[in-house]
């Protein structure tokens, strides 16, 4: 009887095993069918996806034209050609040459840590962040202005851009000399061999307190290149806000600017004089002489300091 009662308990065990393998085998099957089905229906709507989204090609990146492009970027590209002088150095702040030592690494995609840099330089059109390191791309002219710039950087005090500003208007009012990298941190490139240059001739309207409005001349270096002028509006840190261009008819060598205040100092005449180039009359196969051409603006200034330009 007592081996009769163990044989029930074990075979009750045994059906109960049987049954727990086959509901646990039986849910797994389940489990594994409902896994396909969404994995089935994951890759239906990825499939989907990729077939809305356009091809995608790997564009390559040509580093070489990259660099030799960015050369001639920036305030200051000279740096790269021409080595720097202690006189270049005058009337610079610390911050700025900061910037200004900063701009030879910026040309060849250096990826800037500290925030102000990276802020000032993506907003520069020509800037593109590649590469964590450029020593390699460092020509020797730029590793000597490095060098001199950090020197006067701990030897200049620092200002506010402001106060640079001021002191580039008061040269510029009083027909003073102004230093090279003075001059380029106002957008002058007269000391740039690439041409054109661009230099500074008037200052305007020298009593309004937000804006400052300056006008330049562009010319090439050679006897038959144009001049051109144009008018930049500045705020009061020396910022660029705007470039308005003179719609003159354009002249060669020999260009010459003449400002005349009115007496109520929001309008300004100006007349350009100059000479136009010799024209080549291929019926007599000669040249005509060249003719002294005169064109004149009146500029007029709002109560908002906003500047308006006539052509007569």
């Amino acid at each position: 009887m007592k081996n009769y009662t163990s044989f029930i308990k074990i075979s009750f065990l045994g059906i109960g095993a049987l049954l727990f393998l086959f509901f646990t085998s039986a849910c797994e099957t389940k489990l594994r069918q409902e896994e396909k089905s969404i994995e089935e229906k994951s890759n239906e709507e990825k499939a989907k996806i990729n077939n809305k989204l356009p091809e995608i090609q790997s564009i390559p990146f040509d580093t070489t034209k990259f660099i030799k492009n960015n050369r001639i970027e920036g305030k200051y590209a000279f740096l790269s050609k021409v080595v720097l002088k202690p006189e270049d150095f005058k009337y610079m702040s610390k911050g700025a040459l900061r910037i200004v030592r900063n701009e030879i690494f910026a040309r060849y995609g250096y990826i800037f840590k500290s925030q102000d840099l990276k802020d000032y330089f993506l907003k520069q059109e020509w800037y593109k962040p590649i590469f964590r390191n450029v020593n390699r791309y460092i020509t020797d002219i730029e590793k000597q202005n490095i060098d001199s710039i950090k020197k006067y950087e701990g030897l200049n005090p620092n200002f506010a851009p402001k106060k640079q500003f001021e002191v580039f208007l008061d040269l510029l009012q009083n027909n003073k000399n102004i230093p090279v990298l003075f001059a380029h941190s106002y957008n002058c490139n007269f000391y740039d061999f690439l041409g054109p240059y661009i230099t500074t001739d008037s200052l305007l309207f020298d009593f309004t307190s937000k804006y400052k409005y300056i006008v330049y001349s562009s010319y090439a270096p050679c006897d038959q290149c144009e001049y051109n002028f144009y008018i930049r509006k500045y705020n009061m840190n020396g910022e660029l806000i705007d470039t308005e261009p003179l719609n003159l008819e354009g002249g060669i060598t020999g260009g010459h600017i003449s400002l005349v205040e009115h007496p109520n100092k929001n309008t300004y005449k100006i007349t350009f004089e100059y000479i136009n180039s010799d024209v080549y009359d291929e019926d007599n196969q000669d040249y005509t002489p060249a003719d002294t051409i005169i064109e004149i603006c009146i500029l007029k200034l709002d109560n908002n300091e906003n500047l308006t330009i006539e052509n007569n």
